[in-house]
């Protein structure tokens, strides 16, 4: 499926590239439900490269944008939902702190906005920093989380999102020619 949406879209991909964040790229896609889900390559994060307050400002500017732009607030449940893609990760791109800064932000400037969490694939080391990270963060925010693990965690996540999500290709099974 393609967005409802395509000059949205595109302006949503500018506003993430632009700046510090040209070494990010979100895709939007769409969800099984009709929300928007960004896709998140956590393999280009380096902890410390942007403050932590130019990342807050990030968030809630794009937040508003979302909301502006793409109606997020408008969709089902008003969510958007966020895959964060951990198969080209390791340790150097873990960063708590600045979760632990800009999540609790998001639900609480934004309660309605986040919907799921989708982390795939995780691995012991993200547990360990999860666990600390978790001790943080309220119940309600960690509970919008669902962490894929395991050899077959395409899979897995595939039937996470929904079987109609267009993935990016690294991210599909073997064999699946969406």
């Amino acid at each position: 499926p393609k967005p409802q949406n395509p000059e949205n879209m595109s302006y949503f991909n500018f506003i993430y590239q632009h700046e510090y964040f040209c070494m990010f790229h979100l895709i939007i896609i769409i969800y099984r439900a009709g929300r928007p889900t960004a896709v998140f390559f956590a393999d280009r994060h380096r902890p410390g490269q942007i403050p932590t307050e130019t990342w807050r400002r990030f968030v809630v500017y794009n937040a508003e944008a979302a909301i502006r732009d793409l109606g997020v607030a408008d969709g089902p449940g008003g969510q958007f939902s966020l895959v964060v893609d951990r198969s080209s990760s390791g340790v150097r791109n873990q960063d708590p702190a600045l979760a632990i800064a800009v999540l609790p932000a998001l639900v609480q400037h934004y309660p309605g906005l986040l919907g799921e969490v989708i982390v795939a694939p995780v691995n012991g080391v993200f547990w360990a920093v999860w666990r600390v990270v978790s001790l943080f963060l309220a119940e309600e925010t960690t509970r919008r989380f669902t962490f894929i693990r395991g050899a077959r965690w395409r899979e897995a996540l595939l039937e996470a999102v929904g079987g109609d999500v267009e993935l990016p290709e690294h991210m599909r099974p073997a064999g699946d020619g969406v």
